[in-house]
């Protein structure tokens, strides 16, 4: 990863990596039900991606499919 790289068109990304993981924060933890946050991302948007449905309305899928989930869960949550 130290060289060009064709499919980022001939960039070292690789630089560009070590040079950005030095900013990531390390103590950043992702939420309870972050995996079920991503399945509904790929269900919802792939009626947008398909031109079947919009983003907005794949965006507000998941906001409700992930606060009722939450509260199924027994987090109290507010939308």
């Amino acid at each position: 990863m130290n060289g060009p790289q064709p499919f980022f068109g001939n960039q070292n990304v690789g630089a560009l990596f070590k040079v950005a993981s030095q900013h990531v924060n390390a103590n950043y933890q992702w939420g309870p039900t972050i995996n079920q946050v991503y399945n509904d991302f790929g269900d919802s948007f792939a009626g947008a991606v398909n031109n079947q449905d919009t983003l907005t309305n794949g965006l507000n899928s998941v906001q409700q499919s992930t606060v009722l989930f939450m509260k199924n869960q027994g987090f109290n949550v507010s939308s």
